[in-house]
């Protein structure tokens, strides 16, 4: 994305983000804004991706929406996590309770 922008300010004003942020959290090894900034970036990779394959003509909108429709309307459900026990569903309401 810097690429694309030239710096990490003009990359941080298209996210949406302040350029001051992007810098700090840039450094940080593993914070979840730098989650949300990787992912906000991915999402307008793919989106300019997107924009690039409908001006080019290899994609139409009714090959999109086919392809929407068809991801929606899948009969199988997304895997969702074991439940797993932790410290408070064991001791219940009285957990970190003063009285």
């Amino acid at each position: 994305m810097v690429r694309r922008h030239g710096n990490y300010s003009a990359t941080a004003r298209a996210l949406g983000l302040i350029p001051r942020c992007l810098r700090r959290t840039r450094r940080a090894s593993n914070t979840p804004t730098r989650r949300i900034i990787v992912l906000a970036g991915k999402l307008y990779v793919l989106r300019e991706l997107l924009s690039q394959l409908r001006a080019a003509g290899a994609v139409t909108d009714d090959d999109l929406r086919s392809a929407w429709e068809a991801m929606s309307s899948s009969e199988t459900p997304s895997p969702k996590p074991a439940p797993r026990a932790t410290s408070v569903s064991k001791l219940g309401r009285r957990h970190n309770a003063s009285a």
